[in-house]
C-alpha cells in the first residue's frame, strides 16, 4: 500500500484505542489479489509473474467504507474498496497463470485493518461501523509475499514486486 493509505489507516486506528483487536502493522497493510499458496518452484512463478507485469495496466482504487467484514462472520475491520475491473482483470490472470483455484465469489477490493475473535465482537462498544472514507490508492505494482505466522500475527516479505505500467 502506499504511504499516504497506510498514513491514513494508521490515523483512524489510533482514534480508537482500547478496541479489542489486533491492529495489523502499516508495513504488513496490503490488498490480497491471490489467496496464500504453497509452491516449490519460486523460479517458475517468478517467471509466471514477470509474463503478467509485461501486460498489466496500472489502477486507481478507491476505498469508501470502513466497516465490520467479512458479512455474517465479523473477524475483521476492513477497508471497503469499489469493484475494480482493472484489479479483478490482474487477480483472474494471476490465479491462471499460477495455476491457482479461481474463487467463486466477485472479487471484493479490502484493506484488512484489524482481526480480532469473533466472540471478541460483544465487546464492541460500536456494533455497527459503516464509516465512509475517501483513501485513493494508486496501484503501479504487485507483489510475492512471503507469509511467516507469528504470536502476534502474520508478518509479511516482498520476495520481488512487478510494476504495472500505466495508461
Amino acid at each position: 500500500m502506499p504511504e499516504k493509505i497506510k498514513n491514513l489507516s494508521a490515523r483512524w486506528a489510533q482514534g480508537k484505542p482500547g478496541w479489542p483487536v489486533r491492529w495489523i502493522k502499516p508495513e504488513n497493510l496490503h490488498l490480497t489479489l491471490a489467496p496464500p499458496f504453497y509452491k516449490n518452484d519460486l523460479d517458475d512463478i517468478m517467471a509466471k509473474l514477470a509474463e503478467i507485469e509485461a501486460s498489466a495496466a496500472s489502477a486507481v482504487l478507491h476505498f469508501h467504507t470502513i466497516s465490520y467484514g467479512p458479512p455474517g462472520n465479523f473477524r475483521l475491520i476492513w477497508a471497503v474498496g469499489w469493484p475494480c475491473p482493472a484489479l479483478a482483470k490482474l487477480k483472474a490472470e494471476i490465479e491462471r497463470k499460477l495455476n491457482l483455484k479461481a474463487e467463486t465469489r466477485d472479487f471484493l477490493p479490502h484493506l484488512t485493518l484489524a482481526r480480532f475473535k469473533p466472540e471478541a465482537y460483544g465487546k464492541f462498544k460500536v456494533k455497527k461501523l459503516e464509516e465512509r472514507i475517501d483513501w485513493l490508492a494508486e496501484v503501479e505494482s504487485f507483489s510475492l509475499f512471503e507469509s511467516s505466522l507469528t504470536p502476534a500475527g502474520a508478518e509479511y516479505k516482498i520476495l520481488k514486486s512487478f510494476s504495472l505500467w500505466k495508461k
